[in-house]
């Protein structure tokens, strides 16, 4: 079986909305430990490097990122959705370092999942359903 390539780090677990939600920082440990116990699934983790703002422009607008970290510094909400403080900011450019990282090792011909990683709702300008940052839009515009 090829080897399963998980992009991951702890910084992940800093965005935290609790219960069973997508982004709850109970699930990649539980996975991470299932794995393991189990033991069929060959895998190799990878801590990804944190983005910078200039990957973050990539996709988004910079009065959004002012506006994120603005918030952020303050504890505002981005949207009804999307809670802020520099815990979650710090985990939303983690993310998107993350995303970068899945893309470069499939385009290696790897077999890659980003473990709640993956934020994709939010637009150049906005943010949406939990995600602060577009990780994925951002990969694709860094590999563009």
């Amino acid at each position: 079986m090829k080897e399963l390539n998980i992009v991951y780090s702890d910084h992940y677990l800093k965005y935290d909305t609790a219960g069973d939600d997508p982004v709850s920082k109970n699930k990649a440990p539980r996975f991470l430990q299932m794995i393991e116990t189990d033991g069929k699934i060959p895998y190799k983790l990878f801590e990804p490097a944190k983005a910078t703002d200039g990957d973050i422009l990539l996709a988004h607008t910079q009065r959004y990122l002012n506006e994120v970290k603005r918030s952020a510094a303050n504890k505002l909400e981005l949207a009804p959705d999307t809670p802020i403080d520099k815990d979650r900011l710090e985990c939303a450019y983690y993310m998107a370092g993350g995303s970068i990282m899945c893309l470069n090792l499939a385009l290696e011909g790897k077999r890659v999942v980003n473990l709640i990683g993956g934020a994709h709702h939010a637009s150049t300008f906005q943010s949406s359903g939990f995600c602060i940052f577009n990780a994925h839009a951002i990969g694709i515009r860094k590999f563009q």
